[in-house]
C-alpha cells in the first residue's frame, strides 16, 4: 500500500514543525552571532511556510488538489487567496516564554 503525498501532508504536524523552526531561529537571534542572522531568517520563514500549509488545511475543499501536492507556499498562498480574499489580513504574532 502506498502512501500519496497529500496523505502524508494531512498527518504532517506542521505547526509543531513551526515551533521548532521558530525556536531555532529565536536561538539564532539569541546567540549575539550576525553571521546566524541569516539562518535565523531562514529559520523563521520556514515556520510561517509550515503555518501557511497547516493553514491550507481549512480550505481543503477550496483549492484545488494540485496545489497540495507542490511545496510551493506562493502557490498555495494564490490559491487560499483565491477561496478567501481575507486570507492574507493583518496578523499581530506574539511570542512569550512559557
Amino acid at each position: 500500500m502506498t502512501v500519496s503525498d497529500e496523505e502524508v501532508r494531512a498527518e504532517t504536524d506542521y505547526r509543531d514543525r513551526a515551533r521548532g523552526y521558530l525556536e531555532r531561529a529565536v536561538a539564532h537571534v539569541e546567540s549575539g552571532d550576525n553571521h546566524r542572522l541569516v539562518y535565523a531568517a531562514l529559520e523563521a520563514r520556514m515556520a510561517i511556510e509550515s503555518l501557511t500549509y497547516d493553514l491550507v488545511r481549512l480550505y481543503r475543499g477550496d483549492v484545488a488538489p494540485s496545489v497540495l501536492s507542490t511545496w510551493q507556499p506562493a502557490k498555495l498562498f494564490t490559491e487560499l487567496l483565491a477561496a478567501d480574499p481575507d486570507a492574507d489580513s493583518g496578523l499581530e504574532i506574539h511570542i512569550a516564554g512559557e
